[in-house]
């Protein structure tokens, strides 16, 4: 697949992501843990949302930075929903062969969630 249709896959698959279709998602094996690990984000971020910043590929690799939003209205963490709304930052390659991700490496900026919701303190100023 070239460049552009590597990219145009994870736009798709991230479009997925903020659809909360867990079904596409499992059509790509890379995204295996994040099957396993987003429905608890959905449960506690119903309206979180995935926007690509930037996003470039060099051969079967894609490289993707995205800004997340959402409200926190279901309980995270043992933390009651707050109806805070977070935004954080999260990076991710894909590795995409014959169509599909075989792997995915998503690394998001946990402090950013943690902090408002009072998980761990925020930095002192």
């Amino acid at each position: 697949m070239s460049k552009e249709a590597n990219m145009a896959l994870v736009r798709a698959v991230m479009e997925a992501v903020n659809r909360q279709d867990l079904e596409a998602l499992r059509a790509h094996p890379g995204y295996y843990e994040t099957v396993q690990s987003i429905p608890v984000l959905w449960a506690a971020f119903p309206d979180l949302t995935h926007t690509i910043e930037q996003q470039f590929a060099d051969g079967d690799w894609v490289a993707t930075c995205m800004n997340v939003r959402g409200t926190h209205t279901g309980a995270f963490m043992g933390v009651a929903p707050t109806g805070k709304k977070i935004s954080f930052i999260v990076v991710m390659m894909n590795r995409i062969e014959n169509g599909r991700v075989v792997l995915h490496y998503g690394i998001p900026d946990f402090m950013a969630i943690l902090q408002p919701l009072g998980l761990i303190p925020a930095w002192a100023a």
